[in-house]
């Protein structure tokens, strides 16, 4: 887990991150994780962004530097396709999309999100990990 945080930490410090926040979540949160286990991301959009791409550019930016790091797969998973209501208020989506969200809040361990004070607010409602970056 350590080896994940650190180069987890080094991701977050990218330029190409500016705008974003990092979390790792699943096994290697739990710290139960196996060889066979993939590592479970999840990023945060800081600002409106830019680039209507943006995500798009920023899920292939995280696979490439983690798989060049430490030659596992990655799971990515944006934090506005699962705390951000959708419209469309379907029974089936909404219950995984619940199942989804309190998996992800009860493990989560945030990169370096001690800067902007009002994300640190709502981890700590939401009763997560933070992980300082030095």
């Amino acid at each position: 887990q350590a080896e994940v945080l650190e180069v987890l930490t080094e991701l977050a410090t990218q330029q190409e991150l500016s705008n974003f926040k990092i979390g790792l979540f699943g096994s290697y949160a739990r710290n139960n994780y196996s060889s066979r286990s993939d590592i479970d991301i999840i990023f945060r959009e800081l600002n409106e962004p830019e680039n209507p791409l943006s995500a798009l550019s920023t899920t292939a930016f995280i696979r490439k530097f983690i798989r060049e790091k430490l030659h596992k797969s990655v799971d990515l998973l944006d934090y506005y396709d699962v705390y951000i209501e959708d419209s469309e208020d379907e029974e089936d989506k909404e219950s995984s999309i619940s199942l989804l969200r309190r998996a992800v809040d009860s493990e989560v361990i945030w990169i370096g999100c001690t800067q902007e004070p009002s994300i640190v607010a709502q981890l700590s409602r939401q009763k997560s990990k933070i992980f300082i970056m030095n």
